[in-house]
């Protein structure tokens, strides 16, 4: 695969195959707002789950195949600008603007 995971002003994530030049699949969620121009969106090791940071300082997760948010985690002070998945777990990190980062269990 060649896809490519944005993040873009329009507050929407997008999955675009990079060889085709065409739109895999969009996301959005009520109340979900790119922090930054570096919000930085990412897959879950096994390819089924989105997770982004948001302006609203919450962590949304959508499902990739459904395109349906699943959750959306809040626990953060200030914009959330990036988060990571644990490559062998079901856990991710969180960072946001304020210099703070969550990890959450059994994401």
């Amino acid at each position: 695969m060649n896809y490519v995971l944005a993040c873009t002003r329009d507050d929407t994530l997008r999955i675009v195959d990079l060889r085709m030049n065409q739109l895999v699949q969009s996301y959005q969620a009520e109340g979900f707002r790119a922090g930054t121009d570096t919000t930085r969106p990412c897959f879950s090791p096994d390819g089924c789950y989105i997770a982004v940071g948001s302006q609203d300082c919450g962590v949304y997760i959508w499902n990739v195949r459904s395109g349906q948010l699943e959750t959306c985690l809040r626990e953060h002070s200030g914009v959330v600008t990036c988060c990571h998945w644990h490559p062998q777990a079901h856990s991710l990190i969180s960072c946001e603007r304020l210099k703070q980062a969550i990890i959450w269990a059994d994401c």
